[in-house]
């Protein structure tokens, strides 16, 4: 398995990634989430952006995995000490090869990414329900760093 920047040739398998990352969130979280595809312009956005990576993990020559990341910064504000960092927005593994290393291996890259262009930090949400992602985000030295809570009215 390699780890590297998605190529035009991806899309396909991405797209079919994305709608499974879609329906999983949908089935966790059905208040906030459906189940939906997602756009080929969307990446392809994505992958012009120099602020952004579309890391791919590629076996036997056909993406399994994604890691999708934007440099951004922290808002001004006066009580707000100034950062650059990343945001790992989204991340999938093919459900037969979860378990292996893949999201392991995205997760390395992500990091190295962000080191890369002297970014303080990678953040990420997760669903609270998504215990699966939770376990490997810890194993992976990710740990909270805030609590957002939500009240349904």
């Amino acid at each position: 398995m390699e780890i590297r920047a998605a190529v035009p040739e991806d899309i396909p398998s991405l797209l079919a990634l994305y709608k499974g990352l879609f329906a999983e969130a949908a089935q966790i979280q059905p208040y906030n989430f459906r189940p939906a595809e997602q756009s080929e312009e969307f990446l392809k956005q994505v992958m012009a952006d120099p602020s952004s990576a579309l890391l791919t993990a590629v076996s036997e020559g056909k993406p399994v995995g994604f890691a999708l990341l934007r440099e951004l910064r922290t808002p001004s504000a006066p009580c707000l000490t100034p950062h650059r960092f990343a945001a790992l927005e989204d991340l999938a593994v093919a459900p037969e090869l979860r378990g292996v290393g893949v999201g392991s291996s995205l997760l390395d890259a992500a990091k190295d990414w962000a080191r890369s262009r002297g970014l303080d930090y990678l953040e990420l949400n997760v669903l609270a329900e998504n215990t699966q992602a939770k376990r490997l985000y810890e194993r992976n030295g990710f740990e909270s760093a805030v609590c957002k809570l939500q009240c349904h009215l």
